[in-house]
């Protein structure tokens, strides 16, 4: 029924749509006049960046209307895989996951690691402004972590000089599905407070009732394919402005999350999950315009996960003890009741930057920076000292010089000291050359990153698929290093534009995970026994080559369409121990790299008008990709989900306005149906509505100090 009457409604809107004056949705001036600053660390017109930058904007986010920042991602960026689950969401991007990928929330560190995965729900999908993507190494400007490359996830902005700004923004979905998001932001002369909170749960839902589980295939079990859950967050940040060259930030984020498994076969799991984190960050920055920047950042994260018992449990695990001079494992046995919590992992992080941005001449363009970063884990249970941390220091240095009028070189370099590994450099270089209406780019750079803490120390097990695995650290780990070149051309002129990437990103003694021996021992929550263990290891080599492409073209009367497409290529190559023994020389096996699929496509049409104080926006969205690779746990399937989106926007009378986006996922109904414990290509339900609906409120008339030189 619900189906029959949304599906009117859109009908009754196409008359409306067939006879309108149509204005431009997306405005390829607009588009043009975009600056972002993740490239190069500085800011520039989106068409004139030195190193290529891709950007969704707020315009196209509204339209699409995501549930997440994965859903988002795959939907509007080609190259993307992203795999969901109860430890967090698994990205790749170019053929190299999480680890290799930093993620920014207004260009500082997302802080938060479940089991080696990025918790995305850290990010509120209705609170994002924009979203800037560099692909390839970037361990010359942003350190470790970036040599599939950046994602920097840039929240909406501060309203400026008005007295009170009201926002809420409530999406509804299908089983259970709500999202909020509310905003209150108040000016004080040079005083401004802006006010977040927001919040998402969940029902989940079941694909499907069979799970074959450690070797048996069994009926009716309580397995969801996306657990129930829900989150808050809540953010306050102050900033104060006491002159024109001066500003001051502080700000501060509390954040709760629960998982909640079902009981019963086949896992009769006895807890559910809780993460906590809190964050604290503060900056100041003085800036003459055209002379210089001076800019001083420091933020502290914390992330804690525990386990909730609903059901008595008795706890199999070891303490560490010095026998004789050596280190034991001695057993323990702990008893959780109803009601009671156990602490599995404590993370910390501390980051402190000083920077500067100095214009010589028209030229030049300097900017230089030092920064350290501290990690610390506490996992008493999960670690043979209970407690680890090591330290990072560095520095940077980047010139982009003017060669000639249409010819760009930046170059930089960054020198790293890592407290366990030593002095490395990494140096980067981009060309950029225009003449008209076209651009190209060339980037060559190297990457490096450290071995984690969780990689090098931790130890834990986790259910994947059908088996219950041991996954063990190694002290032994060698630090990645990479080389990354790309090469693009950019064409845009009247609504049109396109462009072209190829790319090589080869990675030395790339970490990964290997099957081993289970070692001696070792007793698991989900049984006394371990199907297998899995240990990180140095591979000899990686090599990821990806193309890309995408075209776009935006009509003077509204019509938007577009398309893009990724190839990748990602293979690692590993000796082969055992076979090596046999053969007493050096077997390496060629192998494609987790998670990655060679092909992914995206699609788009999206027209939009206004009459009056109305504006409507039509939007249909379509992605997919083949069969995605893994090792252990089998392939996942190849797919192709189909997306409406409609958004309806209202300016009502005394500064408020009405957003509305109603809409139906996955229009086609995908849904796998095979049992779980093998690999998805999604977790779709299937065919379901959405409904957001935002409304705000700016009151007052902006300063004085906003129009004139008082």
């Amino acid at each position: 029924m619900r189906n029959r009457l949304f599906l009117a409604f859109l009908l009754g809107c196409l008359p409306m749509l067939a006879k309108a004056q149509t204005d431009t949705l997306i405005h390829s001036s607009q588009q043009l006049g975009e600056v972002v600053v993740t490239g190069t660390g500085t800011a520039h017109y989106l068409k004139d960046a030195p190193v290529q930058t891709e950007v969704i904007t707020r315009s196209m986010l509204r339209n699409y209307s995501g549930r997440s920042i994965s859903d988002i991602l795959t939907a509007l960026s080609p190259g993307f895989d992203i795999s969901s689950s109860d430890m967090g969401g698994r990205i790749t991007m170019g053929g190299l996951s999480n680890s290799y990928i930093l993620i920014l929330l207004n260009g500082r560190r997302l802080h938060g690691d479940l089991g080696g995965q990025n918790d995305l729900s850290l990010i509120d999908p209705l609170d994002i402004e924009r979203i800037e993507i560099v692909r390839g190494a970037s361990s010359s400007l942003y350190g470790s972590d970036a040599i599939a490359g950046v994602i920097n996830v840039i929240t909406r902005r501060k309203t400026k000089q008005i007295p009170l700004s009201i926002d809420n923004t409530t999406q509804v979905g299908a089983f259970g599905g709500l999202r909020q998001h509310n905003r209150l932001q108040l000016q004080l002369g040079q005083l401004h407070s802006d006010t977040k909170y927001s919040g998402a749960r969940s029902d989940g839902w079941q694909n499907s009732t069979q799970e074959y589980y450690r070797n048996k295939l069994y009926e009716n079990s309580t397995t969801k394919t996306e657990s129930a859950f829900d989150n808050n967050r809540i953010s306050q940040a102050f900033s104060y402005t006491p002159s024109a060259h001066w500003s001051i930030v502080a700000d501060g984020m509390y954040y709760l999350k629960h998982i909640y498994h079902e009981p019963g076969l086949p896992r009769f799991r006895s807890y559910n999950l809780r993460y906590r984190d809190f964050s604290l960050g503060a900056s100041a920055e003085y800036k003459q315009e055209g002379k210089f920047s001076l800019t001083l950042l420091a933020d502290y994260s914390r992330h804690r996960y525990f386990y909730d018992y609903y059901d008595n449990y008795i706890d199999e695990s070891f303490e560490h003890k010095i026998i004789d001079g050596k280190d034991t494992r001695v057993p323990k046995h702990t008893v959780y009741y109803p009601g009671s919590s156990s602490l599995e992992s404590d993370q910390g992080q501390f980051n402190a930057t000083l920077k500067t941005i100095i214009p010589f001449n028209e030229k030049h363009l300097f900017s230089a920076g030092v920064e350290y970063r501290l990690d610390d884990l506490y996992a008493p249970k999960r670690m043979v000292k209970a407690r680890e941390a090591n330290y990072t220091l560095s520095s940077y240095a980047q010139d982009e010089w003017n060669i000639l009028p249409k010819l760009n070189l930046t170059a930089g370099a960054r020198l790293v000291h890592h407290q366990a590994f030593g002095w490395h450099l990494t140096p980067k270089a981009s060309l950029l050359y225009k003449r008209g209406d076209w651009r190209w780019r060339a980037t060559y750079s190297w990457g490096f990153k450290t071995p984690t803490i969780k990689e090098l120390y931790y130890f834990y097990e986790r259910p994947i698929m059908s088996k219950v695995r041991l996954y063990i650290g190694n002290e032994r780990l060698k630090p990645q290093r990479s080389q990354y070149a790309s090469a693009s051309v950019e064409y845009r002129h009247e609504g049109w534009q396109f462009s072209l990437t190829p790319s090589v990103n080869n990675v030395w003694d790339m970490i990964a995970l290997v099957a081993v021996p289970i070692p001696p021992g070792y007793a698991g929550d989900e049984g006394n026994d371990y199907d297998g263990a899995m240990q990180y290891i140095n591979m000899e080599q990686a090599f990821i080559g990806n193309l890309e492409f995408s075209a776009t073209y935006t009509s003077p009367r509204g019509f938007a369409l577009g398309a893009s497409y990724s190839y990748t290529l990602a293979q690692a190559h590993l000796v082969d121990e055992e076979s090596s023994k046999n053969a007493q020389k050096p077997i390496t096996e060629v192998r494609n790299i987790d998670g990655t699929a060679n092909h992914h496509a995206n699609l788009f049409a999206k027209w939009g008008h206004t009459w009056g104080k109305y504006s409507l926006g039509v939007g249909i969205y379509g992605k997919g990709q083949t069969e995605r690779y893994y090792k252990e746990y089998g392939n996942a399937p190849g797919f192709f989900l189909w997306k409406l989106s409609t958004d309806h926007t209202i300016a009502l009378s005394g500064g408020w306005h009405l957003e509305a986006t109603l809409g139906i996922d996955n229009l086609l109904n995908h849904v796998e149906r095979h049992p779980y414990g093998y690999n998805f290509g999604t977790t779709s339900p299937g065919r379901t509505l959405f409904l957001s609906l935002s409304f705000g409120c700016k009151t007052g008339k902006k300063s004085q100090k906003t129009k004139g030189n008082k």
